[in-house]
């Protein structure tokens, strides 16, 4: 008996899924069950995400088997114009499949469609379960934090205090970061009642727990605060004169090293040359006028001593205009307008 997509997702058989979509298309949109006994159907978009609840798959592997389905012509918000369905997005907040439905997202997924039974929306869902990965995503793409379910009459903001209010020991997660990326993101606290109102400023003097470190870890990265590339010279003396002279301000740097910068650009001159290396090397200046600076180029180089520099005249490449100069050892300057 040939296996249905629902087996297939289940034992990752992502070719055999590519082959039986590929022989049968409207597959891609068709429902699906969850087995025996559920005779209940929903778009394959949002029955993986059953799958991902329910441990069959991981949440990588679920993007996966979207990819695929979405190849083939998976419509990204399901069944979204059917009566009472949810979209797949809704189903990956609800169901804990949080790089799935920051995959749909970022596919095209619309974030602000709603349950048509209760009203409440990816971000609701996202935020109860406490994937903090999730409402940032759904914050960046622009979603109505304020938002009111049709049940509660209540905002995402709420809806993540829950878990913490009711000490949901079996549903506690990221909601703190959550709680904190919607007031951030500008939620309205003004209708709150009391008691959320005490609880929600009672959580920001409590200690921080590990977890709610992890959406920092995974998000926020070391900085940098500049970039220096070394720049192979063969006749140093003649490399920093030909600089100076483009008018590069150079000051020493580090082991008889030279930094050379002009407004926001800075290398670094270094005594060091492989022939190869440095013909392969190049820098690429935007600039606001090319031919100025091939003037200025072309003046420095005919009238100074710097063996083997050359430059070219400027040429149209399609709607940018470049001019390439080639320093003393063969290193390639692209100004680019």
């Amino acid at each position: 008996m040939e296996k249905d997509i629902r087996m297939l997702v289940q034992e990752r058989d992502y070719e055999g899924i590519r082959r039986l979509l590929s022989r049968e298309p409207s597959l891609a949109n068709a429902g699906v069950t969850l087995g025996p006994p559920c005779s209940t159907t929903a778009h394959p978009l949002h029955r993986i995400c059953d799958a991902v609840f329910a441990k069959l798959i991981t949440d990588d592997e679920a993007v996966e088997v979207a990819k695929i389905l979405l190849e083939h012509g998976a419509r990204i918000d399901g069944d979204s114009s059917t009566e009472n369905a949810d979209t797949p997005l809704m189903a990956a907040a609800s169901l804990h499949a949080e790089n799935l439905g920051i995959f749909y997202i970022q596919n095209g997924a619309r974030i602000d469609l709603s349950d048509k039974r209760d009203g409440a929306t990816a971000l609701h869902w996202a935020a109860y379960c406490g994937r903090d990965m999730l409402v940032d995503e759904l914050i960046r793409a622009g979603v109505d934090v304020n938002q009111l379910d049709k049940t509660y009459k209540c905002t995402p903001l709420v809806w993540a205090l829950q878990p913490l209010m009711k000490n949901e020991k079996n549903n506690i997660h990221h909601q703190r970061t959550c709680v904190r990326l919607l007031l951030e993101a500008g939620t309205d606290i003004s209708t709150l009642d009391d008691k959320t109102k005490t609880f929600l400023d009672d959580l920001g003097t409590e200690e921080l727990e590990p977890q709610d470190f992890e959406f920092e870890a995974k998000n926020k990265l070391p900085t940098i605060n500049e970039l220096v590339v070394y720049v192979p010279t063969e006749d140093f003396d003649v490399s920093t004169r030909f600089y100076a002279a483009l008018g590069f301000e150079q000051t020493d740097a580090w082991d008889k090293t030279i930094d050379c910068r002009l407004g926001p650009v800075v290398f670094r001159l270094q005594n060091y040359y492989v022939k190869d290396g440095a013909e392969n090397f190049m820098m690429k200046f935007d600039v606001n006028d090319v031919d100025a600076w091939h003037k200025h180029a072309k003046k420095v180089i005919d009238e100074g001593d710097y063996p083997n520099a050359r430059y070219d005249e400027p040429e149209m490449i399609g709607d940018t205009k470049i001019c390439h100069v080639w320093d003393p050892c063969g290193v390639l300057l692209i100004f680019i307008q």
